[in-house]
């Protein structure tokens, strides 16, 4: 009987030999033997029948793991299996060279890839590393758990084109939050649009460095704003919308000037008289006096009217009629007026004891300061009216301050052109006078 060691060849019996067929029964049951001594044989090459390698078989010194084969029955698949005495055993299918591993007719990387990588696939046989880059091809359900960045990276939702997130149509009330760390709803977005920002106090600022763009803005249970208009004249008179600032500041600066327009400012210095043309623009003139101080001393402050824009003043004794109404420091009071009857005034006096040149010199400051209306100057079809307050110093020292209610009327009816102001004797030393216009719409 041969062993399991050595050559020991088989010889079966040659036909037409003695007891042939008895002979041929033994041979068969001397193969049967022989191959059930193979279990331990060492096989380092299984060939095919054209005598090329199929199988080989490499040994590594005092092996200790090795591969199974298992068959299976019709409803399952073979196994192969990694087994040995180790408790985990590996399984290694190398290819060789720049070979890949073929699985199903997929070929799998060569080599790991780099970390947070995917495996994916060409659609053409051959898988490869990536990020996570392509085309899902589905959707992605997250079964109740969450989308981390445990490296703290961002999140980016990026598209060649628009990105919408689509909210479902059975959500409930609060359909899209952005939550805190502790789980706090910061923001909300609901299944009609509407967009709120929860707790945000002083610590917690709503800033956006980009265009903002509205509908409408709601602060609370204010008037709903629909716009913001950058509109100088306030044209639409709108109940919804908001000004800017520089619109609110042109507003009011158009309608302070269409109220009240300088006209003319004039500066005296040693001159006789002081001769202002009035407007024909405006029904209603004001003119700001301050700083008028005659040359001499105890003068009267005078003014005169102009028909012909100052080529001539009216100084006939019924030309004017006037009252003039003083108050002074240590009280005394004194009322002076001038009617058709009287003909000692070819003027309207303003101030009735002018003391306010300095005495020689000697007291600095002293001067009239006025502001003075003048009404319907250029009409034709009323006469001229003048109105003005006056504060000035009655006596040298400047001890005794003088406050004067001025009213003029013209005698007859014409056009008044110009204005004078004059002193009883003497120059007007300094003074600054300022017309304005006064619009009545």
């Amino acid at each position: 009987m041969p062993t399991t060691t050595g050559d020991h060849p088989l010889t079966y019996p040659a036909e037409g030999a003695t007891n042939w067929y008895s002979t041929w029964e033994s041979f068969a049951q001397a193969i049967s033997n022989h191959l059930d001594s193979l279990v331990n044989v060492q096989i380092d090459i299984i060939e095919d029948s054209n005598d090329n390698e199929l199988l080989s078989f490499s040994a590594v010194a005092s092996a200790a793991n090795f591969i199974t084969i298992t068959n299976a029955t019709a409803s399952a698949g073979p196994i192969l299996a990694a087994a040995g005495s180790a408790t985990n055993v590996d399984l290694n299918l190398n290819p060789k060279g720049s070979g890949r591993l073929n699985l199903d007719a997929v070929k799998w990387p060569a080599a790991d890839g780099s970390a947070n990588q995917v495996l994916i696939t060409d659609g053409s046989g051959s898988a490869s590393w990536s990020g996570l880059v392509g085309s899902l091809g589905g959707n992605i359900d997250v079964n109740g758990n969450e989308i981390i960045s445990s490296s703290s990276g961002d999140i980016v939702i990026h598209s060649d084109n628009d990105v919408n997130i689509r909210l479902g149509d059975n959500l409930g009330a609060d359909d899209l939050n952005i939550q805190d760390a502790g789980g706090t709803t910061r923001a909300n977005i609901d299944s009609d649009g509407n967009a709120s920002f929860r707790d945000v106090t002083s610590s917690n600022t709503i800033t956006a460095t980009a265009t903002v763009a509205a509908a409408n803005l709601d602060i609370g249970s204010s008037t709903v704003i629909s716009s913001i208009l950058d509109q100088d004249d306030m044209s639409s008179d709108s109940a919804t919308a908001l000004a800017t600032q520089q619109s609110i500041k042109a507003y009011v600066d158009d309608s302070v000037a269409s109220r009240l327009a300088l006209i003319s400012q004039t500066t005296a210095t040693s001159v006789a008289t002081v001769d202002i043309s009035l407007s024909a623009s405006y029904d209603v003139h004001m003119l700001v006096a301050h700083g008028v101080r005659p040359q001499t001393d105890d003068v009267e402050f005078y003014v005169r009217m102009s028909s012909d824009n100052g080529a001539t003043y009216k100084i006939g004794a019924n030309d004017y009629q006037w009252v003039l109404n003083s108050v002074y420091q240590d009280g005394s009071n004194v009322n002076q007026t001038h009617d058709d009857g009287d003909n000692t005034f070819t003027a309207m006096r303003m101030a009735r004891t002018s003391a306010v040149a300095p005495g020689n010199n000697s007291t600095v400051g002293e001067s009239i300061g006025f502001v003075m209306y003048i009404y319907s100057a250029r009409s034709s079809t009323h006469r001229t009216q003048i109105t003005a307050d006056i504060v000035y110093s009655s006596s040298e020292t400047g001890s005794n301050i003088a406050r004067s209610n001025f009213a003029g009327f013209m005698n007859t009816l014409a056009t008044e052109e110009a204005i004078r102001f004059l002193t009883s004797s003497g120059n007007i030393d300094t003074g600054t006078f300022v017309l304005y216009g006064l619009q009545e719409s």
